[in-house]
């Protein structure tokens, strides 16, 4: 009985560093791919309706044709296509405002699963709030600020809470990031840019912050045992850690 638990203990042990070390792998985000469809059909017919407003040189003659059908129509037939690009535009806002939005909600649901996971706490739901969740992990000592692509990922919250919080005016939280610097006004063109340079940074982010919480969970050197054995010491007699130092050899034998 007491040879099955070692076992099982050991299982255990070897089962969660392995689903830790892989956490990351096929997060995808299931997102991307239709509202990409979507997004290049609409792009096609954008670029449809500039040629009209847009015209070269050599399509001069086209022009004079359109003035003709406007004289006799009494409809300004130019004004349609602006109106026509407009519409697109703005749809083509919106699906990179989805992008963005859902993007950074897969990642703290992500997060979420990851530390309740590793970390066995199933009240991590209360760390909603992203410096409650950087104070908690910090009190694990984990500092989310090392982990590769946190600059990113971070820009991604503060362009959704941005999104979800305000109208198509740039607020004061973006300045600080670069195709947000020099412009007034979000358009589909600047957000598509954004979330183009941010979007692989989520799934490199989790790998990180997944080696982040392995290397406190089971790595282990001189330095690190040194600061668990004082940490003992300070809340433990002799007697009790006599009787702790022979269980654990226990777990081993």
């Amino acid at each position: 009985m007491l040879e099955n638990f070692k076992n099982d203990l050991n299982t255990k042990r070897e089962t969660n560093k392995i689903g830790l070390a892989t956490f990351a792998l096929y997060k995808n985000n299931i997102l991307d791919r239709p509202i990409d469809t979507l997004i290049k059909e609409l792009e096609h017919e954008y670029s449809e309706q500039l040629k009209w407003i847009n015209l070269e040189p050599e399509n001069l003659d086209k022009h004079e044709e359109l003035d003709e059908i406007a004289k006799q129509t009494a409809h300004n037939r130019m004004h349609d296509y602006v109106r026509a690009a407009s519409y697109i535009q703005d749809e083509l806002s919106t699906l990179f405002e989805m992008k963005i939005i859902y993007a950074f909600k897969h990642l703290e649901i992500e997060i979420k699963n990851l530390i309740s996971a590793s970390l066995n706490d199933k009240s991590i739901g209360k760390y909603s709030k992203w410096d409650n969740l950087i104070q908690y992990l910090k009190s694990k000592n984990i500092d989310i600020k090392e982990v590769k692509d946190y600059r990113e990922v971070n820009q991604l919250r503060t362009v959704n809470n941005s999104l979800k919080h305000s109208n198509d005016q740039i607020d004061n939280s973006l300045k600080g990031i670069e195709e947000f610097k020099e412009i007034e006004y979000a358009n589909y063109e600047t957000l598509q840019k954004f979330y183009n340079r941010v979007k692989e940074s989520s799934n490199s982010f989790l790998s990180s912050l997944s080696s982040a919480i392995y290397e406190n969970l089971y790595e282990f050197n001189d330095e690190k045992i040194e600061k668990i054995s004082k940490s003992i010491v300070l809340r433990m007699d002799k007697s009790n850690a006599d009787k702790l130092i022979e269980q654990i050899k226990k777990k081993y034998r």
